[in-house]
């Protein structure tokens, strides 16, 4: 949810930086950023993402990833400290959207043992492929290191 009052600006609590991206995400919250590297989307997440994270800005980073017309999306979780049921649908919401594609490739990185047990519980790490990391996410959505597709369960 919003607050009642908005500021032009809001420091992320993490590192001290203005973000201009989540003017409504409530402070201790999850931060998405979005960058492009060649081929591959990848979703530099930070922070917690519990039950009640605002849906109307994960919606609208899952709309800005459809517009960029990602066919390989990497999630980078190793600076998330905690997921919820909301993010697990921000999660399989884009999860689909990609891979209804035929070329849609899709990885889930660095995710901390805290996160890991809540994909395991979910069964979402059985669907999903899971990378020890970024490097080796990349690696698998390219095609280049058929080792690096999933770490060990």
């Amino acid at each position: 949810m919003c607050a009642t009052v908005v500021l032009p600006v809001e420091i992320f609590p993490s590192n001290g930086q203005l973000c201009l991206n989540c003017l409504c995400q409530p402070r201790g919250q999850g931060h998405i950023e979005i960058e492009s590297q060649n081929d591959v989307c990848i979703l530099r997440l930070k922070g917690r993402f519990t039950t009640g994270t605002d849906p109307d800005y994960l919606r609208s980073k899952t709309d800005e990833i459809k517009m960029r017309n990602c066919t390989k999306l990497l999630v980078d979780l190793s600076e998330v400290s905690w997921i919820g049921s909301t993010f697990i649908g921000f999660v399989v919401d884009l999860y689909t959207s990609i891979t209804k594609n035929a070329d849609g490739r899709f990885t889930l990185a660095g995710a901390n043992s805290r996160v890991r047990g809540v994909l395991d519980l979910t069964r979402l790490s059985a669907v999903i492929p899971l990378a020890a990391d970024t490097a080796s996410g990349l690696a698998a959505l390219r095609g280049e290191d058929p080792a690096a597709r999933t770490v060990s369960r």
